[in-house]
């Protein structure tokens, strides 16, 4: 009897224990059945955490400073913020209570100086600036300001060399992850990826590679335009400065991790119900020029599942989803192994820029002065 207990006890063990790796087939996409490592969630998983999000410091214009166009954001490990003024080419810098510090670089093509602020992070006591008009990388001390060194970059790469760097990340040890794109017609680009050490030199070339969104151009009645339209199928791209790459195609709510050696490792699914893409609702948010070339374009049936990703400094990645009422996102904290943390509701108009040390940090544009600002709120969780 007692036999025969134990063998039922280990069949049932072993029924579960396959049953959390290899979930039912019914519930996955046919283009990811046969992917390892896939871990499939419910669709009614319910959030481990609620979470309150308290308004605590606004940073933007004072009676010294005036910002004309809020590009990149960044926040280091004090609590300093860094903005990128793109009207003014100039990094701002605030104080975690508000306080104007000063300003890094200027408008200009000499050492310091930047023609286009296209990417801002920082690592330790530095900041560090791509300008992507110039494909050039400017490391500045946080504390002087002052230009420590810079390097033009290259792709790397021979069928890349038409490449230019579109974005870069930094890790923990100083070495960075560069992203380098380019155009394979006139409207595909694709991306890959680079590992540099610190000294800014390229140890590792082309490690992983994806196609980005597709580019709507028109020519109609003689006005031309280019854009990826909101509707468009696109990658999304988060890298932690510790665990590795997260990839996502945000058509489905499935995300693929990597090492920074470009190697899959594992991925998750979140089954998601598409909102419809109601044509003359799209239509409706352009203007009469713009709206006679968009009509042109193929409309899918359904919005993508997702909009944006992040990830913090803890390794959490937050994305935001499309849901019904299109003023918000409804926005998913998630582990790194993609096991739900929280939910909440966000306004799309304040897009959420980075969350560092405990902080969510938003961008928020006044609508009747265009002003904007970067405003951070304290993260509760219970």
């Amino acid at each position: 009897m007692n036999f025969f207990l134990k063998i039922v006890v280990l069949i049932l063990l072993q029924f579960l224990i396959s049953g959390c790796s290899n979930p039912d087939s019914s519930e996955i996409p046919e283009h990811l059945g046969e992917l390892e490592n896939l871990t499939v969630y419910s669709a009614d998983a319910e959030p481990a955490y609620s979470i309150q999000l308290k308004r605590e410091q606004n940073f933007g214009d004072t009676d010294e400073v005036f910002i004309g166009w809020l590009n990149a954001v960044t926040v280091d490990h004090t609590g300093r913020v860094y903005i990128a003024d793109g009207e003014e080419l100039d990094v701002k810098v605030y104080e975690p209570n508000g306080n104007y510090l000063g300003n890094i670089g200027e408008d200009g093509e000499g050492p310091g100086e930047f023609r286009n602020i296209k990417s801002l992070r920082t690592i330790s006591d530095q900041v560090v600036v791509l300008d992507a008009n110039r494909q050039l990388i400017q490391w500045f001390s946080a504390d002087s300001f002052d230009l420590l060194d810079s390097k033009l970059m290259e792709p790397g790469v021979d069928d890349m060399e038409a490449a230019r760097v579109a974005d870069i990340f930094i890790r923990n040890d100083q070495s960075m992850l560069l992203q380098f794109s380019r155009m394979i017609s006139r409207s595909e680009r694709i991306s890959h990826y680079s590992l540099l050490d610190h000294t800014g030199e390229i140890t590792a070339s082309k490690i992983l590679e994806h196609r980005d969104a597709d580019i709507f151009s028109d020519n109609t009645d003689g006005f031309a335009f280019a854009m990826v339209l909101p509707f468009t199928r696109k990658p999304l791209v988060a890298v932690s400065n510790t665990s590795g790459m997260y990839l996502a195609w945000n058509d489905d709510f499935f995300v693929k991790k990597y090492n920074y050696n470009g190697e899959y490792r594992r991925a998750f699914y979140y089954p998601f119900e598409n909102e419809e893409l109601i044509r003359s609702e799209v239509l409706g948010r352009y203007n009469e020029r713009y709206r006679r070339g968009i009509q042109n374009a193929d409309f899918p049936e359904t919005w993508p599942a997702l909009d944006e990703m992040l990830i913090d400094d803890k390794n959490r990645l937050w994305i935001s989803t499309i849901v019904e009422d299109f003023d918000i996102y409804e926005w998913w904290v998630l582990e790194e192994t993609g096991e739900l943390i929280t939910k909440f509701e966000w306004p799309r108009n304040e897009p959420i820029e980075v969350v560092r040390n405990g902080k969510m940090y938003t961008r928020e544009t006044d609508e009747e002065t265009g002003l904007q600002q970067v405003v951070r709120y304290r993260i509760e969780m219970e």
